[in-house]
């Protein structure tokens, strides 16, 4: 939710399909023939303008991460027995990556002659960058820095985002700006920046495609090169990322022993006359209320905490189990390192080494799932969303988590047990096999993975493949070459068009269509990669994120959210519910799910308390989350409510909180408590009479009340919090913000905008916003 990254991977093997015969032409010399082979006594290959490549990524939930490390890999299959070689690495950016903390950059000629910057940077939240960037970014903005400081740095610059936000771009600008305008560097490619949700489905790929080209031309990369390392038209499987090996449950010893048995035990489905399993949903989901957990800490990895229930019931203690790490990716945990140290600090100590250390994962048990919309009201105006509040308690002790109203939970879902039944009868794998996954390569880190490891395939893929995901062209490149029917084979390449036919052809069957990835295998069946190949096809499943809805002042260990559960029907005429959806639906008491918190965008600052000017808090639908739980630390601190006439502080304009929905006997959540709490609501109900018009938060913003409050606020140096859907809704508040701040649209508009400019600079407006 809170990443514009919260997506399946940008597609990067097509690309070798995409360039022009030949390779890419270098200014005025003419392009290399492809069987211009090389042998052992020919001319040395000419002089690289660069001597190496730096690819430095900025991720949140593991996408740009993801598309830097296939970068990486495409760049150094391409660069592949040339001379003089083309060393290629791929980090995290880090405060020691860019001058002024980085080693010296070696002398060079003025024109080339040193690294390669590419840093491919994801906007989070309002704007900002990934929290395990922020050190770096930090270092860059100190005032005192020279101008020439990254001097020496030639770089190029890739923006993963989503215009569904308000501020598309907007890390990879900040990143960009900074290091060309105010410290010196030179960009040798214009900066790009990549729209997710861009018309046609194409996602990062219409963007990405055309910068790996320019990339390549860069640096004197020929096509022929690059399809050399897998995914080209005809070209075999690329090679696997990770090694699978079988493991003798019966041999592994200690509690990772006893799960693993445990888990054999619990996927040991039948196998029927054709040899496949036959898979009961029943059977995967009775093993899917155990869900390992781990309170994993930066210096002790292997640390776990489980309180685990198993099929049949029992309760596992945490002495008992330690099974071993839940792996969700250590950049989603607030750390700095994916590769190459798997989520440790680097050695040397490193500046960034004291923001390294990722929240803990912890075991947290379902109290309730239930749901807060009226269906019978919302269906009679034809909407049948539904908004859930999932109630959780954390550990105690020690492991209890203190965190601050506008903070985010990160939860790990796991695929339906109808999903995860349908690919084993479609693919013929053996659900209980024990299994091992190790990256492929001498000295790669270790996979990150959603589940302990070993483990079994089943639960590989219940928790860890993205099976339900659409597939993007990344994933009809690579599966092409297992597709041993001619005729499929050359479909799936057709699919895999970077653009033209091929790619209108694939924006039809799996966008417009909404074919999933099970679906995909449905289709061609011939083509059956075998599992550590799957493991790179498949994208990871992603945690999902929610602002908090509870407060720890409050609410103590029990973590509230309000998760609003996605249901539509395809164009194919099928009901598709979302994984989160369907997770959460079938979540009962006592289930235990894997989850973290996190710092949100939401800062409300005063020490937790209410701010000396008060605060505009903005929050339609299930946005009205992060507001519910500030309005409750207010109340658990002892401010008392508007109606008792003791003001929340001395002389302040209090907090008012801004909800809009369509029905108030529908979806108008958390109704019960407002009336209690001390804050002032203000409720807009758009689908209720007397429409028209609709009444929207917008509208009271700028009523004449609503409004003096804005300015009230505003004057007396307070905040404004706006959290909910990206896309029309932020952009609307704001606009609204002006207005009021105004006096309306006959007042000075110019000098409003002006304003809340300044208090976006300053902090003092804030935005949270996520896709839908």
């Amino acid at each position: 939710m809170r990443d514009v990254e919260a997506v399946p991977r940008a597609q990067l093997a097509a690309v070798k399909s995409s360039l022009p015969a030949g390779g890419l032409p270098v200014a005025g010399a003419a392009p290399r023939a492809a069987e211009n082979a090389r042998s052992p006594d020919a001319a040395a290959d000419p002089p690289y303008k660069y001597t190496s490549v730096r690819i430095l990524y900025a991720s949140d939930t593991g996408t740009a991460a993801e598309l830097a490390t296939d970068l990486g890999d495409l760049l150094g299959a391409a660069a592949a027995g040339r001379t003089p070689p083309l060393p290629v690495s791929v980090s995290p950016l880090l405060r020691s990556s860019l001058p002024p903390h980085a080693p010296p950059l070696p002398p060079n000629d003025g024109d080339g002659g040193g690294p390669l910057h590419l840093l491919l940077i994801s906007t989070a939240g309002d704007g900002v960058l990934p929290a395990p960037a922020l050190p770096a970014w930090r270092g860059l903005c100190v005032a005192a820095l020279p101008r020439t400081t990254a001097a020496g740095v030639r770089l190029a610059v890739f923006g993963l985002g989503d215009r569904r936000y308000a501020r598309f771009g907007a890390a990879a600008r900040k990143v960009s700006r900074r290091l060309v305008d105010g410290l010196g560097a030179t960009a040798v490619l214009p900066l790009v920046l990549s729209d997710e949700s861009a018309p046609g489905g194409g996602g990062h790929d219409a963007a990405f495609v055309p910068w790996v080209e320019d990339v390549l031309g860069l640096l004197q990369l020929p096509r022929d090169a690059a399809a050399g390392g897998g995914g080209g038209p005809r070209a075999g499987p690329p090679p696997d990322k990770y090694v699978v090996t079988p493991v003798d449950a019966g041999a592994v010893g200690g509690a990772a022993g006893k799960s693993l048995r445990a888990m054999v035990a619990a996927h040991a489905w039948p196998v029927g006359d054709d040899g496949a399993p036959v898979v009961s949903p029943e059977g995967v989901d009775a093993w899917g209320r155990w869900m390992p957990a781990v309170a994993a800490s930066d210096q002790d990895p292997a640390s776990v905490a489980a309180d685990a229930r198993v099929a049949g019931g029992d309760v596992w203690s945490a002495d008992a189990h330690t099974a071993g790490v839940w792996a969700g990716a250590p950049d989603e945990r607030v750390s700095v390192l994916v590769d190459p140290t798997g989520g440790r600090p680097p050695t040397g100590g490193d500046v960034d080494a004291a923001a390294a250390a990722p929240a803990p994962v912890l075991p947290l048990t379902v109290v309730a799932s239930t749901v807060m919309t009226d269906a019978a009201v919302m269906a009679a105006d034809g909407d049948n969303r539904v908004v859930r509040e999932v109630r959780l308690r954390a550990p105690g002790g020690a492991d209890t988590p203190t965190y601050a109203p506008g903070d985010v939970l990160h939860l790990a879902v796991r695929n339906r047990p109808a999903a995860v039944a349908a690919f084993f009868s479609l693919t013929g794998l053996v659900p209980q096999t024990a299994i091992h996954i190790a990256a492929a390569g001498d000295g790669a880190a270790p996979p990150l993975l959603n589940t302990v490891n070993p483990a079994t395939v089943a639960e590989v893929v219940a928790a860890h493949l993205d099976i339900t995901a659409l597939p993007g062209r990344l994933f009809f490149a690579r599966l092409a070459p297992y597709a041993t029917d001619p005729a499929a084979a050359e479909r799936l390449r057709y699919f895999a068009s970077p653009d033209g036919p091929g790619a209108a052809a694939r924006r039809q069957y799996a966008v417009a269509e909404a074919r999933t990835i099970l679906m995909v295998l449905r289709d061609f069946p011939s083509a059956r990669p075998p599992l550590a190949a799957l493991l790179r096809l498949i994208p990871r499943l992603r945690p999902r994120a929610y602002s908090l809805a509870s407060a720890a002042a409050a609410h103590g260990r029990e973590l509230g959210i309000a998760a609003a559960l996605v249901e539509y029907v395809t164009p194919l005429r099928r009901r598709r519910r979302g994984v989160a959806s369907a997770f959460f639906s079938a979540l009962v008491p006592g289930d235990v799910v894997p989850g973290w918190i996190a710092p949100g965008v939401l800062s409300f600052g005063g020490g937790g308390g209410v701010p000396p000017g008060g605060a505009i808090c903005v929050g339609p639908g299930t946005g009205i989350a992060p507001f519910r739980a500030y309005a409750h630390h207010l109340w658990a601190i002892g401010a008392a409510a508007p109606e008792s006439g003791v003001p929340p502080t001395a002389a302040g304009p209090g907090v008012h909180v801004f909800f809009g929905c369509r029905h108030a006997a529908g979806d108008n959540l958390f109704a019960d408590e407002w009336p209690m709490l001390p804050v002032t609501l203000w409720a807009a109900y758009s689908r209720d009479p007397p429409p028209p018009p609709r009444a929207y938060v917008t509208n009271l913003l700028v009523s004449p009340t609503g409004a003096a409050a804005v300015r009230a606020v505003v004057a007396a140096g307070g905040g404004i919090f706006v959290a909910g859907a990206a896309g029309a809704m932020p952009r609307d508040v704001r606009a609204a913000v002006v207005t009021a701040l105004a006096g309306g649209e006959a007042g000075d508009m110019a000098a409003a905008e002006r304003l809340v400019g300044k208090l976006e600079s300053t902090g003092r407006y804030q935005v949270e916003c996520w896709a839908c």
